[in-house]
């Protein structure tokens, strides 16, 4: 099987699914599987309630796919959607994170039509030629065992973006990182990037089975209202997959045992009656609890606006992104960065036309 098709950068969003586009042995079918796998390889690219633009080639043996399960041949069933949607998931994802920086600016970049093909990005899943920054992945026949895709599935073959290549030029405002290169000046939110390499840590972590436990001595006994404990009840395994051991005590309480070692010195009891609020107020993703927990955990632990960096803090922030992929955006999918190119900036001033 092969994948192939446009990605267009998460900066160029829509506020429904219509700008998805799925194809499958050059036939455009409407199918749930491919839709929903697209979505998941941009989850924490893109803002709420916005959606992605992409096409996307799916090219496979006929004895795979049903296509008779609709009249007018718009839906298809898979034999093994599930492999089918871990392979596009990872392609997606693998491809978003491999690119070079894309522009982030909407003021003084060109009109949206334009915009949208100079942001789209091509991936393909075939050996590339040599020099060619694609992602390559292995037949199907070499993933797939025993019904269930195999990790690992495709090799990045582009070096992308880095932020430790950057060169430190300051911090503005308490808040903003500036770096610069040859080409560009960029503009970094703090709290946003060491939001997006603790959240990245905690999942990494939890997903390997390594995470540090802070276990206490005396429980941590939270008391809650009614609403809360239910609230409690309904997330508490997400939030033990996230690290936190708590259990109810009696039936107005929880008792927090444990938590992962990131959160040593953070204010536990206001990190727990946030996601406990945020589930009463419907702030949390029911697809996503794992995914919004970790992240409101995160932004609990990470530096504020505010609180002035050095130049070695800066630096040390700079290598953290770089080791968890050199994010584009926080777990809530905002922007990391502002890039604005020197030509800009020249002709903002009057020194070019």
């Amino acid at each position: 099987m092969s994948i192939h098709g446009i990605l267009a950068s998460p900066e160029v969003s829509r506020p429904g699914r219509s700008g998805i586009y799925t194809y499958v042995n050059k036939r455009s079918v409407m199918d749930h599987t491919l839709r929903a796998a697209v979505l998941d390889g941009y989850r924490g690219m893109l803002m709420k309630q916005r959606f992605p633009m992409a096409v996307l080639f799916l090219d496979m043996d006929p004895a795979e796919v049903d296509v008779n399960v609709h009249p007018a041949k718009a839906e298809v069933r898979f034999k093994n959607s599930s492999a089918i949607f871990g392979m596009v998931v990872n392609t997606v994802r693998r491809t978003l994170t491999m690119q070079p920086v894309f522009q982030a600016s909407a003021t003084f970049g060109p009109s949206p039509a334009h915009r949208v093909e100079e942001a789209a990005m091509p991936y393909r899943t075939r050996q590339p030629r040599s020099g060619q920054g694609h992602l390559a992945a292995p037949a199907m026949s070499d993933t797939i065992r025993g019904g269930k895709a195999q990790g690992n599935l495709f090799e990045a073959r582009s070096p992308g973006f880095a932020y430790a290549d950057k060169a430190f030029v300051g911090v503005s405002h308490a808040t903003y990182i500036i770096l610069e290169d040859e080409t560009s000046l960029y503009i970094l939110d703090q709290h946003a990037a060491h939001e997006r390499v603790t959240f990245e840590r905690l999942m990494n972590a939890r997903d390997a089975g390594r995470e540090p436990t802070q276990t206490l001595l005396t429980p941590l006994v939270i008391e809650l209202s009614p609403a809360e404990f239910k609230a409690f009840e309904e997330v508490a395994g997400d939030i033990l997959l996230a690290g936190i051991e708590a259990e109810a005590f009696g039936e107005a309480a929880i008792a927090v045992r444990a938590y992962p070692g990131l959160l040593d010195g953070a204010d536990i009891r206001g990190i727990m009656l946030d996601l406990l609020g945020a589930v009463m107020e419907g702030d949390l993703n029911r697809k996503e609890y794992r995914h919004d927990v970790i992240a409101r955990i995160a932004c609990h632990r990470s530096v504020r606006a505010g609180v002035r960096l050095g130049r070695d803090e800066v630096l040390g922030l700079l290598k953290d992104l770089d080791e968890v992929g050199s994010p584009m955006t926080c777990p809530h999918g905002r922007p990391l960065f502002k890039r604005i190119e020197r030509d800009e900036i020249e002709r903002w001033i009057g020194r070019r036309p």
